[in-house]
Parts: structure tokens; sequence; C-alpha cells
């Protein structure tokens, strides 16, 4: 897969699904920015949403981001997952990333860590999802980017 530059552009909306599974391609894509010749930003995969991504379907971010590297596309990563994951996990782990809240009981320090991450989110106190606060930090940060 060819690397991504995420200082240029978003990477995909936590919601958007590869092979049942949200979160997958904007991982991808932040593993691709990870390539020699990409850059990630102010992107990460570890803490947040796409290391509780690879925790939810117990993989590594070093083995993901290996089998990213010499992927040819998409489908050759979603074939991999499939068949070195439990399939049978999905919908649990699409419904608790998805709904996973900026403040979460689980992680009581990370409501004020992400708040400050994401000052998006300061001004909008109806969002009360992760997913919702990172679309609108993505929109904010590249509103041409996204519709």
């Amino acid at each position: 897969m060819q690397p991504l530059d995420l200082t240029k552009q978003a990477p995909r909306a936590p919601r958007e699904q590869l092979g049942g599974l949200v979160m997958l391609p904007r991982t991808i894509d932040k593993l691709r920015a990870g390539l020699p010749g990409g850059n990630i930003g102010e992107y990460q995969i570890s803490p947040g949403l796409s290391q509780w991504f690879l925790d939810e379907l117990k993989l590594t971010e070093e083995r993901l981001r290996e089998v990213v590297a010499s992927a040819r596309d998409d489908d050759e990563v979603v074939t991999w997952i499939h068949t070195h994951t439990d399939p049978s996990t999905y919908a649990e782990a699409n419904k608790r990333l998805s709904q996973r809240p900026i403040d979460d009981p689980a992680d009581p320090a990370g409501g004020e860590r992400r708040r400050k991450r994401y000052p998006v989110a300061a001004d909008h106190p109806e969002m009360t999802t992760i997913f919702q606060m990172i679309e609108a930090d993505d929109r904010d940060s590249f509103p041409s980017d996204l519709v």
C-alpha cells in the first residue's frame, strides 16, 4: 500500500467499515501514514480509539502495520484480519467502539484528556460519543475534504 500524508487529509471516518469492522479503514490509514514516505501528523494509534480497536480484535499495532505495509490494497488487509481474528466478535466490538462515551467511566481521566486534545467537544455539549467528537474534529481540521 502507498503511504498517506495525514497533514493533508483526514483518515477515513471512524464509522466507515471494511470487512464488517468500524475503525478498520481509519486504522489502516493511520498505519499507512506511518510507512516510509508518509506523515501521520497529529494522529496516533495509541493511546486512543485505534488502539481500542486493535485490543478488541486481539491484534498488535506492530503486526497489523506489517500486514498493511505488505498488502496491495484494503482487501488483502481484510482477508488477513478475517483469518486471524474471530468474526463472531465483530458486531459486539463495533457496538462498543461506536457507542464509547467521551466521558467513559472505565477511563475516568479520559474525558478531560479527550476534551483537551479535541477542543471541538467543548463547543458541542450535545456530543456524547468519541466517534462524534472525532468526526467533528476531522471536519474542522479538513473542511474541504469532508462532505
